[in-house]
């Protein structure tokens, strides 16, 4: 037994120290391998969304002109080609040395109508000092203030209004552009999980009428959600547009489907030529090849190592060549055909669906409106009670003060206190007078009381006296 003991001890003593030394490299491996991955993550990953590039999310939705206002104090109102969610704003004075600090509140609302009723706008809110007011020489691109943490979009409508925030109005207005995208769309973190499609080949097509197409080819039908273009420098003009068409192997490229964007049913070429212009999606689209027509190109033969053209997606799956053709109704009697499987035809359910979706959702959105307009109607019936009773008090405060003006000049010109020393006087008078009518009446008594004489009456009269002696 004690040999056994020495032998567990000698074991012990010869690799214990080689497994500890293990262990402590095993950990050191796992703690180098924490530390690298989340250097690499927080070196790769985009910075509030979109801003590593310095550009704005979504897709510019007016175009002003550079050296012109498009916002002054008589018009202050902004129409947007349709409802969009906010996702970025651009606002520059006109005349940056006078006009540069000062401020903006900005409302929204769903037109023209109601962007002038106080009760149907909404404001923006700056999360950078939370307050309404933003400041007329700023680039707006954090995603933070349009959408929350959860990608919901805070601003939807058609309609901007660009109010003074101080004293004054900008003097010689303002060049505001506004970005955003379709309400139904994406949230920035979905589009920015978006990779890069690697490798597309690039090559020119030259239409019978209009300008030369760059087109953007895959091997594959990829799911795309969004492009990064950059143009010739030399070749862009900031008023043209920039218009998306594409097709895939669904059907062999035989169909070219167009992308209507919002502004004018195109997209807009960035005034900026510095930077890439990028042209979001509202739904991605299914495609092998893409179509991009704009003035992007100073030459018709090939495309430039200067141009380059970024397209972000994933690999379409049987799924969404099902939502493609049933969106595109392309469906058969029997149902649609899946590389060799057949589903069922559900185009009429899913136009069925949608249209729910659609009444389920302005069924909502009336319902909003109608609790807004209920808040506001208590808010007024609240409200008039309150003018109400602050009329009543102040009514009441004049007849408290009325009765005390009447009080005041009833005692100051009251006689009451000379009347009462008059009639003091009087009664004291009085009083003396009665005392002495009541001395001299027991004087005059007295002396009738004091005198005797005697009467000598006739005989005939003597019997009348003694009757009236016994009566008494």
């Amino acid at each position: 037994m004690p040999s056994f003991k020495n032998s567990i001890k000698n074991i012990a003593s010869e690799y214990l120290p080689s497994i500890g030394t293990a262990l402590l490299i095993i950990a050191a491996v796992v703690l180098l391998y924490c530390i690298w991955s989340w250097l690499a993550e927080y070196y790769t990953r985009p910075q509030e969304g979109f801003q590593v590039a310095q550009v704005f999310f979504g897709n510019q939705l007016n175009k002003p002109v550079t050296a012109t206002a498009n916002i002054t104090r008589t018009n202050p109102i902004l129409e947007l080609p349709g409802n969009f969610k906010l996702t970025g704003l651009s606002i520059k004075p006109v005349d940056a040395t006078k006009d540069k600090d000062k401020k903006v509140v900005i409302y929204i609302a769903a037109n023209k109508g109601d962007i002038q009723t106080q009760t149907s706008r909404q404001p923006l809110t700056n999360p950078s000092d939370n307050t309404t007011q933003f400041s007329v020489d700023g680039d707006y691109k954090d995603v933070n203030i349009f959408e929350t943490s959860t990608g919901t979009a805070k601003y939807v409508g058609g309609c901007l209004l660009f109010d003074k925030a101080g004293l004054d109005y900008a003097e010689k207005g303002l060049i505001v552009t506004v970005y955003g995208l379709a309400p139904y769309a994406l949230s920035s973190g979905d589009y920015e999980k978006m990779p890069e499609i690697s490798s597309p080949t690039l090559s020119i097509n030259m239409p019978k009428t209009g300008l030369p197409e760059i087109l953007v080819e895959f091997t594959k039908n990829y799911k795309v959600g969004w492009l990064e273009i950059k143009p010739e420098t030399s070749s862009v003009d900031a008023n043209d547009k920039i218009v998306i068409r594409y097709s895939n192997g669904f059907d062999n490229r035989t169909n070219i489907y167009t992308i209507e964007g919002p502004y004018m049913l195109n997209f807009v070429n960035s005034k900026d030529t510095t930077k890439p212009v990028r042209i979001y999606f509202d739904e991605p689209i299914i495609a092998s090849l893409i179509r991009v027509e704009g003035a992007l190109l100073s030459t018709t033969t090939s495309v430039p190592s200067s141009v380059t053209i970024k397209a972000y997606g994933v690999l379409s799956v049987a799924r969404d060549e099902v939502n493609f053709k049933l969106q595109r109704q392309k469906f058969d009697t029997k149902g649609i055909v899946i590389e060799g499987q057949k589903c069922p035809n559900a185009g009429e359910m899913m136009n069925k669906q949608l249209q729910a979706q659609l009444i389920c959702e302005s069924l909502e959105y009336k319902d909003r409106e109608r609790n807004k307009r209920l808040a506001y109607e208590k808010d007024k019936v609240y409200l008039k009670k309150l003018e109400d009773q602050e009329r009543e008090i102040r009514e009441l405060e004049g007849t408290i003060g009325s009765l005390i003006k009447r009080k005041n000049a009833r005692i100051e010109a009251s006689t009451a206190g000379t009347d009462i020393d008059e009639l003091s006087v009087l009664l004291d008078k009085a009083e003396r007078a009665r005392t002495e009518a009541n001395q001299y009446l027991a004087d005059k008594s007295a002396k009738r009381n004091a005198v005797n004489f005697k009467v000598n009456l006739d005989p005939q009269f003597k019997e009348v006296v003694n009757k009236l002696t016994a009566n008494q």
